[in-house]
């Protein structure tokens, strides 16, 4: 169930292993939870994070993403943000783990490096 921690465990009352003889009970099907991680998303509390590289340049005019979502995947128009600031998340409300949790996006910026012409020309 959406919201399940690592290591909880799910009983499955009656679907264990069936009787053999009519005066019997059905044993109990037992879960113990493992959570794999996910390669795009982790979670934080109620949260998931989905963190990715932009360029400087799309941080400022913006770019088309799809972020991978276990509702489905969602598209995102990083524009609609404005210039993205690499210091806060930005959020999809009510995408959570949990219910009353969000999507937070977090954007690493990659800047452009000086050239080498650039260095040149400035310490000439």
């Amino acid at each position: 169930p959406r919201g399940i921690d690592e290591d909880a465990t799910l009983v499955a009352g009656g679907l264990g292993e069936q009787p053999l003889k009519p005066e019997e009970e059905p044993g109990d099907l037992v879960f113990h939870i493992k959570i794999k991680s996910h390669p795009h998303l982790m979670k934080m509390g109620k949260d998931f994070v989905f963190s990715t590289i932009i360029s400087f340049e799309d941080s400022v005019i913006g770019k088309k993403l799809t972020v991978p979502h276990f509702d489905g995947p969602i598209e995102i128009d990083t524009a609609e943000y404005g210039v993205l600031d690499p210091r806060r998340d930005y959020f999809i409300h009510g995408k959570g783990f949990l219910p009353g949790g969000h999507l937070r996006l977090s954007f690493d910026v990659l800047y452009p490096t000086p050239s080498t012409k650039f260095n040149l020309m400035r310490y000439e």
